[in-house]
């Protein structure tokens, strides 16, 4: 079943509404609120879930829909291969230009 995360998951997030995602995008927030920054098998692993694909996807919805970001990249200390950081996107304020001054 696919669940879309609403295009203002970012600031759903922010402003506590954390019950608009689905079970395993929460827990995933939780845990890069614990680890800060981290790696899909780093996520895993802190979930206690058998392979990286059981995170996986949701992390890639979560960062096309701008809840996550990717803020580093660093080898895979299993297969050694380079890998996506990351880590709750920041929230930033936007701000609009008057047209008429």
């Amino acid at each position: 079943m696919k669940t879309d995360i609403h295009h203002n998951s970012l600031e759903a997030y922010y402003e506590g509404k954390v019950e608009l995602f689905n079970k395993r995008t929460r827990e995933i927030l939780s845990a890069l609120e614990i680890l800060g920054k981290a790696t899909d098998r780093q996520i895993q692993e802190y979930l206690n879930l058998p392979e990286p694909n059981a995170v996986r996807p949701r992390i890639t919805e979560a960062i096309k829909e701008g809840l996550l970001s990717e803020v580093d990249v660093t080898r895979c200390h299993i297969t050694n291969k380079q890998v996506r950081v990351v880590a709750i996107a920041k929230k930033t304020v936007e701000y609009q230009i008057p047209l008429f001054v």
